[in-house]
């Protein structure tokens, strides 16, 4: 069975072909379409797609995560575009975004961290997480360009199962930042948004704060 990524600027889907048509799987908008075969669809759905021209560009499953990243990247002109981060969970896929996934969502974080509106739905919870683990396990390999740095550290780790210490130390952290802030949001002074740069530098401080045994 041949195994390919389908991509587009909102959403992103495998696509299985075996000895057998082609099913629409996991689509979370139009639901009623899912397990539907093309000969399945409606015949105007049918005739739309048969009169318009769909552009395709091939990646195999041994293709460089870092090319597919640029692909996507150039792709990403839509009406809405997706965030560096919002690619990287479609690009690097396995249990560490997953976990990067699960801890975005951890209590004590969404307690600690206030984003303004419109970062609070494009992976930038899910970037500090990553940021988190990058800058304390991979800082010597910054070099100033963010997205490559990440991109590189995520790649590293895409397949990485041994999560558990991860876990748990992210959690003690954060459930540390909460006590300190007694579970309000890390703000400067009459601000009411959270200076993420400052949060990133003290999300590392705190874990070589334990490790000398402040805390």
């Amino acid at each position: 069975m041949l195994r390919y990524l389908g991509i587009d600027a909102q959403e992103s889907e495998d696509l299985k072909f075996a000895d057998r048509p082609l099913r629409l799987q996991a689509l979370s908008t139009l639901e009623v379409f899912n397990a539907t075969g093309f000969t399945d669809l409606p015949r105007p759905v049918r005739l739309m797609f048969e009169r318009r021209y769909l552009r395709v560009q091939v990646l195999s499953d041994k293709s460089d995560l870092d090319v597919r990243f640029e692909l996507f990247r150039r792709l990403n002109v839509g009406a809405v575009a997706l965030t560096p981060q919002e690619i990287r969970g479609c690009v690097y896929r396995g249990p560490f975004n997953t976990m990067v996934a699960d801890l975005s969502r951890d209590k004590n974080f969404r307690d600690t961290v206030k984003l303004q509106q419109q970062n609070q739905s494009n992976a930038t919870f899910e970037e500090i997480v990553l940021k988190f683990f990058a800058y304390l396990n991979s800082a010597d390999a910054y070099d100033g360009k963010v997205t490559q740095f990440l991109n590189s550290y995520m790649g590293e780790r895409a397949a990485d199962t041994d999560l558990a210490d991860d876990r748990e130390l992210f959690t003690k952290v954060v459930a540390h930042l909460a006590k300190v802030t007694d579970g309000k949001p890390f703000l400067r002074s009459r601000t009411n948004i959270t200076p993420v740069n400052q949060l990133e530098a003290v999300l590392v401080g705190i874990v070589l704060q334990r490790q000398f045994g402040v805390w």
